[in-house]
């Protein structure tokens, strides 16, 4: 199969890469310098520009693209960042799909639990409705973007929660982490085992 990813450079997207490598299937990245190596290929969202062709050549799609969750502040400014660069990224896609001949069996467009809003003590399902505030507002924004693709594209939206792994959530906990090791390591030095 061949898969054609938004946001392959990122946490998720270089993880779900080097599985569907290891499981033989092909896959294409779209980045937004100039390609370096096989199988990238440049596209702009911000500016709605792909060569839409690639439409053509990919069994699905997979949009992991947009601006980073874990930088804080989310001012009113990066705001506007987190959802343009997600708004633009699926856009950029779907408007691709329908101008292709053949467009991809599947779309998979990365989402958020964040659809729920902040709701202690309340069972959630896929089925519950939205929630209120910033993050409901951008996913409910994203999954309506992701379903303009073509009606002959299945569209699959995935509800991510906090990531955690080599870098993710995990991230910001490693040098606390670290620096307590090594104080304790220190400190075991300095008075002998045990």
């Amino acid at each position: 199969m061949r898969v054609l990813i938004g946001g392959a450079s990122g946490m998720i997207g270089s993880e779900l890469t080097a599985q569907l490598e290891a499981a033989g299937h092909e896959v294409l990245k779209l980045v937004r310098r100039q390609p370096r190596a096989a199988g990238e290929y440049h596209w702009a969202p911000a500016a709605r520009m792909i060569d839409f062709t690639l439409m053509d050549r990919a069994d699905a799609v997979v949009n992991l693209s947009g601006a980073t969750l874990s930088r804080l502040p989310w001012t009113k400014s990066y705001q506007r960042q987190i959802l343009s660069s997600r708004l633009d990224a699926t856009h950029t896609l779907t408007d691709a799909m329908r101008m292709a001949a053949h467009p991809p069996t599947v779309f998979v467009s990365g989402s958020a639990v964040g659809f729920y809003g902040d709701r202690p003590g309340q069972k959630l399902t896929e089925s519950s409705i939205k929630g209120s505030g910033f993050l409901s507002d951008l996913v409910e924004s994203w999954e309506t973007a992701a379903h303009l693709a073509p009606e002959k594209t299945r569209v699959a939206t995935v509800r991510s929660g906090l990531v955690v792994g080599r870098g993710g959530a995990m991230k910001p906990l490693l040098p606390s982490r670290s620096s307590d090791f090594s104080a304790r390591s220190a400190a075991e030095a300095s008075t002998g085992p045990g």
